[in-house]
């Protein structure tokens, strides 16, 4: 019956026209009828090529495809728990990098950035006073120096280009110890 159906079928495609058409159309859906009546599947491709199968034929090429389908759900779902077992190893990885450096930056009196604390956890920070020469002249002058004592005293602190060899931490003063002539 499925030979004698195929050459019926074939015979009918051949004399509905092109691929597309309204005509091959309406005649791919007598045929995929009239088979289903007589225990038959009709498929045709996107070329318009026809493939007569009986039902448990259909069926089994559906079991098939099932099959492969749910052999690859179960590849991508292993492959799947794989990668979430290794992120989370990585998480717990990192995690236990980041209370190490935590605790030695506690050990260490730093912050989390690296940056030295001071006992209740703020950063240190510390600013400091640059003298020009005439700055450091002047100071002379305030401690009593002659005039040319405290010219010597701002170039020996100060380079020839006019930037200063030193600096104070902010809140310490530049004092001048003077000997009485």
């Amino acid at each position: 019956m499925k030979a004698a159906f195929n050459t019926y079928a074939q015979s009918a495609i051949a004399a509905s026209g092109s691929v597309g058409g309204e005509q091959r159309n309406n005649t791919q859906l007598l045929l995929q009828q009239e088979a289903a009546v007589k225990g038959l599947a009709v498929s045709f491709d996107a070329e318009g090529k026809m493939v007569v199968q009986t039902q448990a034929e259909a069926a089994a090429a559906i079991d098939g495809a099932t099959a492969a389908l749910k052999g690859q759900k179960a590849a991508v779902d292993e492959v799947t728990s794989a990668l979430e077992a290794q992120n989370a190893a990585l998480k717990r990885k990192y995690a236990a990098e980041e209370e190490a450096a935590a605790l030695e930056n506690k050990r260490l009196n730093r912050d989390a950035q690296g940056f030295a604390t001071n006992p209740d956890g703020t950063r240190k920070t510390e600013s400091y006073t640059t003298y020009t020469e005439r700055g450091l002249y002047g100071k002379g002058k305030e401690a009593g120096l002659t005039d040319e004592q405290s010219l010597a005293l701002a170039q020996r602190f100060i380079g020839e280009d006019q930037k200063p060899n030193f600096v104070l931490p902010r809140g310490k003063t530049l004092h001048l110890a003077c000997k009485s002539y």
